[in-house]
Formats: structure tokens, C-alpha cells, sequence
């Protein structure tokens, strides 16, 4: 009995996330970028990751929006409001 093709996608979640901080070394980072490589859907999945990863660091970093400006990119990051 196989793997299935979500388990495959369920197994790299975890490293997925660690890859787009960094923060993915040794086997596990190789054994994932060698499946990135062939794997269209963890490579969307890691797009979408690095860009909230960098969306963090901007919130987090600066520079700092007015607090009515950070008010309103809450609110549409938890799909409260729209642009």
C-alpha cells in the first residue's frame, strides 16, 4: 500500500512552513527541495507562504502605517473588509 498524493502533500507542510523562515536544514532541506522540484502544488503552497512571511516582517519591522492604514490591512488580511 502507497502513499497517497496527500499524504506526500500532508508529510512536507511542516518543512514547507520551517523552509520559508529559514529555518529547514540538513536531509530534511534537501529531501524537500528535491521534491519541490517536480511538485507544482508545494510550490504554490511555498509562494504563498514566503509572501506572508514577508507580509510578517513588514508588519513587524516597518516602516509602520498609520494606525488607521494597519487598521484596515487587518482587517482585509482576516477577510473582514476589501480593498
Amino acid at each position: 500500500m502507497g502513499v497517497s498524493p496527500m499524504g506526500v502533500h500532508e508529510q512536507f507542510a511542516q518543512d514547507l512552513a520551517l523552509y520559508s523562515l529559514g529555518a529547514l536544514e540538513g536531509k530534511e532541506k534537501c529531501v524537500l527541495e528535491l521534491h519541490l522540484d517536480n511538485c507544482a502544488s508545494c510550490q504554490s503552497e511555498l509562494r504563498q507562504l514566503q509572501q506572508e512571511v514577508a507580509l510578517l516582517a513588514l508588519l513587524i519591522l516597518g516602516p509602520f502605517p498609520r494606525r488607521q492604514v494597519r487598521t484596515r490591512l487587518l482587517l482585509v488580511s482576516e477577510g473582514l473588509t476589501s480593498l
